[in-house]
C-alpha cells in the first residue's frame, strides 16, 4: 500500500511538472532563421542601440461584458514584469493602450481553428497582445516566429507565480525559438548538443541557434528551479540547461533571464525584419515639423523613447474636435503655442512612459 501511494505521488508530481508544457505551442515552420556573423557585423551599431517597442493590449470579454479576460491591474503588473526581463537587453516598451472588446467567441479562443479571427482586432503599428478568458490547452501563443501579435490566457495574466509567459511569447514575436527546439536550419530533426567546441558542437545550427544558451532537452524543472531530466545528447553528454531562461519551459516562476545572445538576436530582428522595424520608436521626436498643424479627427500616437517636444520652435500644434491624440516618452515637453481643445469624442493624453529606464 505504501509503495502504491509513493507511486501515485510520483505520478502526480510528474503530471504537475509536465502540465507546464502547455505553456506555449509556438514553433518554427520550415527553415530556421540564422544570422551570420557577417550580417550582424554590418549592422553592429544599429543592433547595439537601445530599442523601444510599441505594444497594445486588447482584452476580450463575453458579449454582455462579463468574464473579462483580465483586469487592467493584472495586465499592467505583467507588463512591468516583462519590462524588467527585457531591460538588461536594452529593449523596453511603450504601451499604446488597453481596450476591451466584447466578443464571446474570441473570449474563448481555440488557436488551432480560430487563429485568423483575432486579425481584424489588431491595432496598426503595434505588437498586439490579445488576452482571452480561455485559451484551451495553452497559456499563450505567438502564432509564428517572428510575428506582430500574440494571445494569452487570462489565467496566465492573473497568476502571481507565472511572471514569464507574456515575456516568453513576446520573445517569439522578436525572433526567439525555444531553447529546446529540435530541428536544424533545414527543418530536419536535429537536437542541439551540449558541446560548445569540437566535433559535437552544433549550437549555431540546432536548438535555438544561439550558442550562449546551454543545450536543453526539455527534461523538466522542479519548483526549486533545478533540472530533473537527466537526459544525454547524441554525444552521450548530460544536459545541463539554463533553468531560468525565458525561452525554456521550466518552472514559470523561475524564468527571468535572456542571454546576451538572445538579446542580440531580438535586436537584430527589430533592425532587419520589415514587419517589426516600424514598431520601434525614435529616441526623440519634434512635432510638428512642417508649419503650424491642426489635428481635428482620427487617432494618433506620438511616442518616443527619450523625449517628445511639441511646438518646439516656430511651428505650433493644435488638437481639437473629435481627434484622439496620445503623447508618450520619458519626457513630453509642451511649449507655448500648443493648443489642446478636444470636443465631444475627442481626447488628448500626455504621459511619461514608466517602462523605459
Amino acid at each position: 500500500m505504501k509503495k502504491l501511494l509513493l507511486l501515485l505521488l510520483a505520478a502526480l508530481i510528474y503530471t504537475n511538472l509536465r502540465a507546464q508544457h502547455i505553456d506555449c505551442d509556438t514553433r518554427p515552420t520550415g527553415k530556421l532563421i540564422i544570422f551570420s556573423q557577417e550580417q550582424k557585423d554590418k549592422i553592429a551599431n544599429a543592433i547595439n542601440a537601445p530599442f523601444t517597442v510599441k505594444i497594445f493590449v486588447t482584452v476580450f470579454a463575453d458579449d454582455d461584458g462579463s468574464h473579462r479576460g483580465a483586469t487592467d491591474e493584472n495586465i499592467l503588473r505583467q507588463i512591468q514584469n516583462m519590462a524588467n526581463q527585457y531591460q538588461p537587453q536594452n529593449i523596453c516598451f511603450v504601451l499604446g493602450g488597453i481596450r476591451q472588446v466584447n466578443n464571446s467567441d474570441l473570449n474563448t479562443h481555440t488557436k488551432d481553428t480560430e487563429a485568423a479571427e483575432v486579425l481584424p482586432f489588431r491595432e496598426p503599428g503595434f505588437i498586439n497582445i490579445f488576452i482571452h478568458n480561455s485559451l484551451p490547452g495553452l497559456n499563450g501563443t505567438a502564432y509564428g516566429i517572428p510575428n506582430t501579435y500574440l494571445s494569452l490566457s487570462g489565467g496566465a495574466i492573473a497568476s502571481l507565480d507565472n511572471v514569464s509567459t507574456l515575456g516568453h511569447e513576446l520573445g517569439h514575436c522578436l525572433g526567439l525559438y525555444h531553447t529546446f527546439e529540435t530541428v536544424d536550419e533545414n527543418g530536419n530533426s536535429n537536437k542541439e548538443n551540449v558541446a560548445r567546441a569540437g566535433a559535437c558542437q552544433n549550437c549555431a545550427t540546432a536548438g535555438d541557434v544561439i550558442c550562449d544558451t546551454p543545450a536543453d532537452d526539455d527534461g523538466g524543472v522542479n519548483a526549486a528551479c533545478v533540472y530533473i531530466g537527466g537526459g544525454k545528447d547524441a554525444c552521450n553528454v548530460s544536459y545541463a540547461p539554463m533553468t531560468t531562461n525565458m525561452m525554456g519551459y521550466g518552472s514559470r516562476p523561475c524564468r527571468s533571464i535572456f542571454t546576451n545572445g538572445q538579446g542580440e538576436r531580438m535586436r537584430t530582428f527589430l533592425t532587419t525584419d520589415p514587419s517589426l522595424t516600424p514598431l520601434v520608436v525614435q529616441d526623440i521626436i519634434y512635432t510638428p515639423i512642417f508649419g503650424n498643424t491642426t489635428i481635428s479627427s482620427g487617432t494618433g500616437y506620438i511616442f518616443a523613447r527619450d523625449a517628445v517636444y511639441v511646438s518646439d520652435g516656430s511651428p505650433n500644434l493644435t488638437v481639437n474636435s473629435t481627434a484622439v491624440q496620445f503623447f508618450q516618452a520619458k519626457k513630453v515637453s509642451l511649449k507655448s503655442g500648443t493648443k489642446f481643445s478636444p470636443g465631444t469624442g475627442g481626447k488628448v493624453s500626455v504621459k511619461s512612459n514608466p517602462y523605459c529606464n
